[in-house]
């Protein structure tokens, strides 16, 4: 199998709004379609933790295309392996309408593995010999490593002490919460009046529960649009790092109105 598509049904909670995907709905089904196609491959985290090792995403990056959602649509994620390193695997993917194959986002993400006693990074060798490999098939806009601007001016901050709602099942700071907890820092209004455009995330370090993360809100010099957050535990490290770009919309979705068209 060199390319693994997953069938999901848009919910509530997953589109915005402006009847768009979020964020965390682009991260959670890269993360699970990865997981799915790595079960099919017998190198999924519960047959890799018998090796002491764990699968962990380092980064993600994402474009959005204008394209509308609705409750109950149907999204296909394909997600496919474009390049293997000794300590890395760099995965693409894209997400369509199931019913008219419109693109709706597109991206590329990087996966590790961890040795689950030293938390440093393990060879890639207990995996790569199950992946097909496509490098051919890489998205042209998918760089092998991200980078981030130095960050400007601070606009604002929040703090945020982890609680349970926070973990996930490796008992630290889920990848989504980041997420959620940099959008805390959005002024009045800023969320209603733009929409995402592409994003991108690292993370850096693990986030136990009891720690208090401080995320700093900065704007991004010379490109308008665009803002970074960096979140940081209570020592100073630095946890997570989310570069994100936005368009101002001129309405408010009317929603009687779009559910006519849809159903029409």
């Amino acid at each position: 199998m060199d390319r693994y598509t997953h069938r999901y049904s848009i919910t509530a909670d997953l589109m915005d709004m402006h009847y768009r995907m979020t964020p965390g709905a682009v991260l959670l089904w890269f993360q699970d379609s990865f997981a799915r196609y790595m079960t099919i491959l017998h190198v999924a985290a519960f047959d890799l933790v018998k090796q002491g090792l764990m699968w962990v995403v380092t980064e993600l990056r994402s474009e959005f295309r204008p394209v509308d959602v609705f409750w109950t649509d149907e999204v296909d994620v394909c997600i496919w392996i474009r390049e293997i390193t000794p300590l890395r695997i760099y995965s693409d993917f894209i997400i369509r309408k199931a019913a008219t194959q419109e693109e709706i986002v597109r991206g590329s993400g990087c996966w590790s593995l961890l040795d689950t006693a030293t938390h440093s990074l393990a060879h890639t060798d207990a995996a790569a010999s199950a992946i097909t490999v496509l490098p051919e098939a890489a998205l042209p806009e998918a760089p092998r490593k991200s980078r981030f601007p130095a960050p400007g001016a601070p606009m604002g901050s929040v703090r945020h002490h982890v609680n349970l709602l926070d973990l996930d099942f490796n008992g630290h700071v889920g990848n989504r919460s980041y997420l959620s907890i940099a959008m805390l820092t959005a002024t009045d209004g800023f969320l209603s009046g733009h929409r995402l455009r592409s994003m991108q995330i690292k993370w850096l370090r693990e986030t136990p529960p009891g720690e208090t993360l401080s995320c700093g809100l900065y704007a991004v010099e010379g490109a308008e649009g665009f803002y970074q957050h960096i979140l940081t535990q209570s020592d100073g490290t630095e946890a997570a790092r989310i570069l994100s770009q936005w368009e101002p919309i001129d309405r408010l979705p009317d929603i009687a109105r779009d559910l006519q068209r849809e159903q029409a």
